[in-house]
């Protein structure tokens, strides 16, 4: 893994496959981080392609920022293309799972000049309508916060497990919890707090992605919660032109949960351009 210092913050990368293939960014979702993506980073190094796959601020190796606008979506896609222009990886494909979708957006709203086209994987992005939550889920949050910046993020996992939050793993076996505990415990508080908020408070990019003019592959899972299927439901109608696949037997992160398929949809795409 390498590091390069963008904008004042350390963001570590991987980088794979020839250096003058096709550039493509791989962007991972909130609690992730790049080794998300080694199944199909290899997958597109042996097609020809030039990967570049990054830990966003606050994730994985890379820098952890003190102050929440340092999580802005718009923030880190500005910081994300800076990082692929200083590696001679722009223009590139941009793909973006979760959290990372909601990056892609933006990447390609403010470079459009430096994306060849963008692939949106279960998505963040414009809710029709919020979950329903009852009061409990502000008082959860408010703990999430006291309990990560003053006791780290292994205490945010215990407190997901004994209260059932969203990372509540005690239905998986033992090795799959053992894993996503690890990889939930490389996120640093910021980046999973204010990431979070950012998220929720990010501005809405349907009405611009509307006047996009961007090939677009927009996957979802066969299993996807219902109110995050309606997000990419609207991307893929919003956007013109946007082709829509479904990967079944996955949930919210097809790249390991269904592998095979994703990369099989993801290089059939990419050999349409």
């Amino acid at each position: 893994m390498e590091m390069r210092t963008i904008d004042g913050v350390d963001l570590a990368y991987y980088t794979a496959g020839p250096a003058d293939g096709r550039p493509i960014m791989l962007i991972h979702g909130l609690t992730a981080n790049a080794r998300d993506w080694f199944a199909t980073t290899n997958v597109l190094a042996a097609a020809g392609w030039r990967v570049l796959s990054p830990d966003c601020p606050g994730h994985g190796r890379s820098a952890a920022p003190k102050h929440p606008a340092a999580y802005d979506m718009r923030r880190v896609a500005d910081l994300l293309h800076a990082l692929a222009s200083a590696l001679g990886c722009a223009p590139a494909v941009i793909v973006g799972n979760s959290m990372g979708g909601a990056i892609a957006q933006e990447y390609a709203l403010r470079h459009p000049a430096d994306v060849k086209a963008m692939v949106l994987v279960d998505s963040a992005g414009d809710l029709r309508q919020l979950p329903a939550r009852g009061p409990e889920h502000a008082a959860f949050v408010a703990r999430e916060f006291e309990t990560g910046l003053e006791r780290g993020m292994e205490a945010v996992w215990d407190l997901h497990q004994e209260a059932g939050g969203w990372a509540d793993a005690k239905a998986l076996t033992p090795e799959v919890r053992a894993w996503r505990k690890a990889r939930f415990c490389l996120t640093s508080p910021e980046g999973y707090l204010y990431g979070d908020r950012a998220l929720s408070d990010r501005h809405k990019t349907l009405p611009d992605l509307a006047c996009l003019d961007l090939r677009t592959l927009v996957i979802c899972c066969q299993n996807e919660a219902p109110y995050l299927k309606a997000v990419s439901d609207d991307l893929a109608a919003t956007i013109p032109g946007a082709q829509y696949a479904e990967i079944p037997r996955a949930w919210h992160e097809p790249q390991i949960e269904n592998p095979a398929v994703f990369n099989e949809t993801l290089l059939n795409f990419l050999k349409s351009l």
